[in-house]
């Protein structure tokens, strides 16, 4: 009988304390894909790589249901290119900003009350906008995909991957058979055989300018539902300062 891990996922306040073995389920002779075709169905289900190239910025503003803190509020994620990410969070009785820039994570309330995230925390940030930036990563070939198998997700067949880089965590993919990405799972180890990880759901996928997106995440924690974002506005391109991810401006 195959093993089944309990998919875990959260907000960055969550994820420290909860630890499993993960296990991987891909269905049992699983036909073998070629890497580089998945890339390109990917990159095609995205919005092409035309149209993909011409994108170096993307901010999302939306609402955010926390079930765990039973709470909810507003949220604008703003994701670069080149590496940068701001997520902004204000809640009806608190507020949480997250910033990466060069590799370096910083969380706290406000610009100017903002410290180092390092551990979980951070892997976190890094898990977040490795997943922002998969298709774009394809065109150059920063990122490089590893065909794992079929599995099902959500009642359908889904092609499952994983890609990392050095400096970040173990990703999974599913993906759709229109190349849609649906699911991801990402792992941080904790210690020798011991890992956490974070998935997140993606639904309601439109076109927005060149490129096709979700505008539904959905967050799992040990199977359970703890959080979902729904996007009302996606701008491509916006006219973003630098300073807004340095802490303390």
């Amino acid at each position: 009988m195959k093993k089944r891990y309990g998919l875990l996922s959260a907000p960055v306040a969550v994820i420290a304390c909860i630890v499993c073995i993960l296990y991987i389920p891909v269905r049992a002779g699983a036909e073998q894909s070629s890497g580089n075709s998945l890339d390109n169905k990917i990159i095609r289900a995205a919005g092409g790589r035309e149209a993909l190239s011409r994108v170096k910025a993307v901010r999302a503003t939306g609402s955010i249901t926390a079930i765990v803190r039973r709470d909810s509020g507003k949220y604008e994620r703003i994701w670069t290119s080149d590496g940068k990410l701001r997520v902004d969070i204000n809640y009806s009785r608190s507020r949480e900003l997250r910033l990466l820039s060069g590799g370096k994570g910083w969380r706290g309330s406000a610009d100017n009350d903002l410290s180092r995230a390092t551990g979980p925390r951070l892997d976190a940030m890094l898990y977040q906008n490795m997943v922002l930036a998969l298709p774009f990563g394809l065109l150059d070939g920063t990122y490089e995909l590893q065909y794992i198998g079929r599995d099902e997700f959500r009642g359908k067949e889904v092609d499952l991957l994983k890609f990392r880089r050095p400096d970040s965590p173990e990703v999974f993919v599913y993906l759709d058979t229109s190349g849609r990405v649906v699911r991801t799972t990402g792992v941080f180890k904790v210690r020798q055989g011991v890992s956490t990880n974070l998935t997140a759901e993606f639904g309601d996928f439109r076109k927005t300018g060149e490129l096709v997106l979700p505008y539904r995440i959905d967050n799992f924690a040990g199977g359970m539902h703890i959080g979902r974002t729904i996007i009302d506005k996606y701008e491509l391109n916006p006219d973003v300062n630098n300073i807004v991810f340095t802490p303390g401006h």
